[in-house]
């Protein structure tokens, strides 16, 4: 398994059920670090293929065309955390655009208008994130302006960075959609720093559900990602060589209501 960044609680979280999911049918799991760089995934792949692998799980940076052209030498392989498939090449992913505009949703249900979001930065810029969209699709089926959109790095260092910008903007959001429990664990700590109340000054509400989520302050509203069905469905694709079909499988995710939204 090769992940992006396995200090991130949501990898670390997703890698620990796979291998569970995988030492139940017998198999043990190798995992890798990519650090978010195309080049070291590539060299993540080959070492993984030179050890004859019975499958790799890639969370990629790459796109789908450059997934599809790696010599992998016939080894199975599934993509997650992806919004789009490669050809040949499974994909098991949340469905992350939907699970969004739950969230986003939930925002507007407590009557916030003035919705900012959170983003991570892609290495590649012409690929949107389904979490945006997602946004962006809550705030216009309710008939809302969109809100002010800060794009940063997947970390809390991140999301605290591009939280202060929003609170030195001439009007302050009334509410936060961070795409990442990390995401809004920085924004937390900038809010706090700026002498404002989480949720009465500004309502924040996150995604992935970690259990870093559930011991913040105050505790995070967030959208869970189902990890265990996720490991599951991957196993499950991962072993059966005889399935080549490149098809997508969403899976839904799941409103978990604290403290930071208002509630």
């Amino acid at each position: 398994m090769i992940v992006p960044d396995s200090t991130n609680p949501y990898f670390a979280e997703l890698t620990d059920a796979i291998a569970q999911a995988a030492g139940s049918r017998g198999y043990a799991l190798l995992a890798a670090n990519s650090r978010t760089d195309a080049d070291t995934e590539r060299q993540n792949t080959l070492n993984l293929v030179s050890r004859q692998v019975d499958a790799i799980i890639l969370a990629t940076v790459l796109s789908p065309s450059e997934v599809a052209a790696m010599p992998v030498q016939g080894i199975r392989r599934v993509l997650i955390d992806q919004s789009s498939a490669a050809h040949g090449i499974p994909t098991i992913s949340t469905d992350f655009e939907q699970g969004a505009a739950i969230g986003v949703q939930h925002l507007i249900g407590h009557g916030y208008k003035d919705i900012a979001i959170l983003v991570g930065k892609d290495i590649d810029p012409s690929r949107v994130d389904p979490r945006h969209n997602g946004w962006k699709k809550a705030l216009r089926e309710a008939g809302l302006p969109e809100g002010p959109a800060e794009f940063t790095d997947f970390t809390r260092q991140g999301g605290y960075e591009a939280t202060r910008r929003l609170l030195d903007l001439p009007k302050l959001p009334t509410a936060i959609f961070a795409s990442s429990d990390l995401l809004a664990v920085g924004a937390l700590r900038a809010i706090h720093e700026a002498g404002l109340s989480i949720p009465n000054d500004i309502a924040v509400v996150s995604f992935d559900g970690t259990s870093e989520s559930e011991f913040s302050w105050p505790q995070l509203t967030t959208v869970r990602q189902p990890i265990n069905r996720i490991a599951d469905a991957v196993l499950e694709a991962a072993l059966s060589p005889n399935d080549t079909d490149g098809k997508i499988q969403l899976l839904p995710t799941e409103l978990i209501i604290r403290r930071s939204c208002g509630c």
